[in-house]
């Protein structure tokens, strides 16, 4: 990211770092999804954390398949607390 001429400050320039937090996002997911009681359930019964049992459904579902086929025609902006640089936008938000 960056740097960025005038940015934060006129004439001097930015240089912007960041750390991306995927697991933090697909703990929020999880966490936040309307079957997320179910399946949490569903993976207790199974012996299982919620990551195996997410797993094992996708082996399932990919049907002997390679697991990737499943979201061939899928697209996520994954936005979910607004857009960094080149945009920054904080008012972007996610969609699948």
């Amino acid at each position: 990211w960056g740097p960025y001429f005038s940015a934060m400050v006129p004439g001097l320039w930015l240089n912007e770092g960041g750390q991306s937090a995927t697991g933090a996002l697909v703990d929020h997911i999880i966490n936040h999804h309307g079957a997320s009681a179910a399946a949490k359930e569903a993976a207790e019964a199974y012996g299982l954390d919620i990551y195996a049992f997410l797993n094992k459904t996708l082996e399932k579902l990919a049907n002997g398949g390679s697991i990737d086929s499943l979201t061939d025609q899928l697209h996520v902006c994954p936005y979910f607390h607004g857009n960094r640089s080149p945009r920054a936008d904080p008012s972007l938000m996610g969609m699948i």
